[in-house]
């Protein structure tokens, strides 16, 4: 497999695909030491899930040499690990070692044992970027006191840089929450929700946000600032599930830079924490 990899990166890994919503992990690890990861949709290996976007930072210089050190091994073989399937996605990488490029791909589930200690390197560094926010986007799921069937989404920027991204009148680009109810006493934790059995549902309809226009096509979330969104609730009928766990799927666009120079529009996906919906007062029903 050809691949350019610029001379100053030792690493380029990346984790795609997969059932939708497709997954997106991208790790750059140069070869002074300083990383960088971009969050598309972390499910289902890299979390938090409630949050997307960019992360860097210098690496711990044995974080850095782990990773030099699984780059040689992994270059010994550019067998792949394992068939490529739809519903798992593909891991990628490329190395860089002695001045020349190695690549190889690999099914997540089935990964080459030569590959093993360049990929628990890589999931060790991406963990420890996630402490180090440049631009992200964090989601948080609330139920509205005041009136029953509304929700509330509040999307955070926890970094250092202005996230932007595209508002809720940005054609086939737009700001999409999904929602649903599941039993509460089906045997899974609130933090076990998964994207998969969100996706399908119908998106709930933005009634205001505060922070952003509604009318605009892109918002700029400032550092430390959030939008704060009240959903029509309605079609999931939060009334009818006492004690249920509710769970929100956010997807959202983003301008991201090309290797080629260019930028286009990347479709994101979070998971908003679960929430566990109060039981109904005894006596009542939904």
């Amino acid at each position: 497999m050809s691949f350019a990899l610029p001379d100053e990166v030792l690493l380029h890994y990346s984790h795609s695909g997969g059932a939708p919503p497709a997954s997106l992990d991208v790790l750059t690890v140069s070869v002074d030491g300083t990383a960088s990861y971009l969050a598309g949709n972390p499910w289902p290996q890299q979390p938090p899930f409630d949050e997307l976007g960019w992360y860097a930072a210098a690496l711990p210089e044995a974080m850095w040499r782990a990773i030099g050190a699984g780059a040689r091994v992994a270059a010994s073989s550019s067998a792949a690990g394992g068939g490529i399937q739809s519903d798992t996605g593909r891991e990628f990488f490329a190395v860089r070692v002695d001045g020349r490029v190695f690549t190889a791909r690999c099914n997540p589930a089935h990964v080459a044992p030569v590959l093993s200690a360049l990929r628990a390197a890589a999931h060790e560094a991406i963990r420890w970027l996630r402490g180090h926010p440049v631009r992200t986007v964090r989601g948080a799921l609330a139920l509205d006191d005041r009136a029953p069937d509304r929700l509330i989404v509040r999307l955070a920027n926890r970094g250092r840089e202005a996230f932007v991204l595209q508002g809720s009148a940005a054609p086939g680009a737009e700001l999409e929450i999904r929602a649903a109810i599941r039993p509460a006493n089906g045997g899974r934790a609130a933090h076990t929700a998964a994207p998969d059995r969100l996706v399908g549902e119908a998106p709930l309809a933005v009634l205001s946000a505060e922070g952003a226009p509604l009318e605009r096509t892109r918002w700029r979330l400032e550092p430390g600032a959030a939008i704060v969104l009240t959903l029509d609730a309605t079609p999931i009928d939060l009334g009818r599930a006492a004690a249920g766990v509710l769970e929100c799927l956010i997807r959202l666009c983003f301008p991201r830079p090309g290797t080629d120079g260019t930028t286009f529009v990347q479709e994101g996906w979070l998971l908003a924490a679960a929430l566990t919906l109060p039981a109904a007062p005894a006596g009542t029903t939904s």
